[in-house]
């Protein structure tokens, strides 16, 4: 499945939201936290990815 910008970021609000929660068990809150980080980093990836190289 593969997912655009703007779902990718909407994926992101909600994890932080969920990871933000009182109540939850402490298993799913990891699954959360490293859910978000594949996230984040697939994020910072397409934007190194973009970059133009330089003409040298």
């Amino acid at each position: 499945m593969v997912l655009t910008k703007k779902e990718k970021k909407l994926l992101i609000t909600l994890l932080r939201k969920e990871k933000l929660k009182l109540f939850g068990s402490k298993k799913n809150k990891k699954e959360i936290s490293t859910l978000l980080e594949k996230m984040e980093q697939s994020m910072r990836n397409e934007k190194i990815n973009k970059m133009t190289s330089s003409k040298l």
